[in-house]
This record gives C-alpha cells, sequence and structure tokens, in this order.
C-alpha cells in the first residue's frame, strides 16, 4: 500500500525514514534497489503514474531496503511478465540466502 501523495522514491523511503535511518543513507539505499529493478527513471513519480508491475517492484524494492533478514512475499511476481519475473527472483536470491525461487 502506498500513500498516493509521496513520489515512488519517498514511498520506499519511508519506512528507513521512520526507523530513523540517515538520510544520505537512505537515498543511496533506495537508489541502488531502484537501479537493480529498472525503476531509475520512476523516482518521481507517483503511484497512480505507476503500472503495476512498477508499483509491484517499488514495494519489492521498499520491503529490501532495510536489508531484513527474512522477505516474506506473497505473490511478488504476480503483476510481472515471465521476463521481469525472473529478473526480480535473480535480485531476491542474490540479496538473500535461502530465498525460493518458486513462485
Amino acid at each position: 500500500m502506498f500513500i498516493p501523495q509521496l513520489s515512488a522514491f519517498e514511498n520506499a523511503a519511508l519506512p528507513a525514514v521512520l526507523a530513523g535511518l540517515p538520510r544520505a543513507s537512505i537515498a543511496e539505499r533506495i537508489d541502488a534497489r531502484f537501479s537493480s529493478f529498472g525503476l531509475g527513471s520512476k523516482r518521481d513519480r507517483l503511484p497512480g503514474q505507476l503500472s503495476g508491475g512498477e508499483q509491484q517492484r517499488v514495494a519489492v524494492a521498499r520491503a529490501l531496503a532495510m536489508d531484513p533478514d527474512v522477505v516474506l512475499a506473497d505473490e511478488p511476481t504476480g503483476s510481472l511478465d515471465s521476463v521481469a519475473a525472473s529478473e526480480l527472483m535473480d535480485i531476491l536470491s542474490n540479496c538473500h540466502d535461502g530465498v525460493s525461487r518458486s513462485a
């Protein structure tokens, strides 16, 4: 779920801001995730200006930005085409040991 008045970047950064992380660190984390997810050009777009697949990638980038030990994902590739879904699963696998590639 996104706050409609916040940009994709701001929505992705919100948990890190609330956790009190330094703003420079937040920007670096979110920019890295957006780059790896092909969202660099979507940084300043509002959620309503993103496709369903783009919104899903922003949500996953937001979840990974805090470098969690565990990610629980209910169909993270549901709105993505097969190529984008495979790329997303590769990214998730590279970020975290033990992530299952089954959908």
